[in-house]
């Protein structure tokens, strides 16, 4: 089975917040390809934390190279239904194929992101929602669209 993950986070802050789990992204190796797509073009985590977090699996880390899709000041620019041609567009430079199983990580913009490209592949998408509580961690990370 393949899987697709797509996130709006850096696996790198992962590492440095001590939250990267072995198998996390391949519960009970169930996946034999894993492709990870991030909408941040900076930070591309190391081979050893794919491999972590990958387990067993062959896994790609891929990003998207639209800056509209990529950068927070300029997506809020694009009318949403533009939105579709664009992410459709960069699945096929990126030479995506179908997931059996599409997870997104996060909800909001890449969420949206997510149900184009489920919806255009006929895949499930799951979608995580992580919340946290450390009210330093909101102060650091908010955004000005939250």
């Amino acid at each position: 089975m393949n899987k697709l993950i797509i996130l709006n986070q850096r696996i790198i802050e992962w590492e440095k917040k001590g939250e990267i789990q072995q198998n996390y992204l391949n519960p009970n190796n169930k996946f034999k390809f894993i492709v990870i797509l991030s909408l941040i073009t900076k930070g591309k985590p190391s081979t050893q934390t794919l491999k972590k977090l990958c387990g067993k699996s062959k896994c790609k880390y891929l990003t998207f190279q639209n800056k509209f899709l990529t950068n927070n000041f300029l997506k809020y620019f694009l009318p949403i239904f533009l939105y579709k041609i664009l992410v459709l567009r960069e699945i096929k430079n990126l030479n995506l194929h179908k997931p059996q199983i599409i997870r997104c990580i996060g909800d909001g913009f890449v969420g949206y992101i997510s149900s184009i490209i489920s919806k255009h592949f006929h895949s499930r998408l799951f979608i995580s929602i992580h919340s946290y509580i450390s009210p330093m961690i909101f102060m650091k990370y908010l955004s000005l669209k939250e």
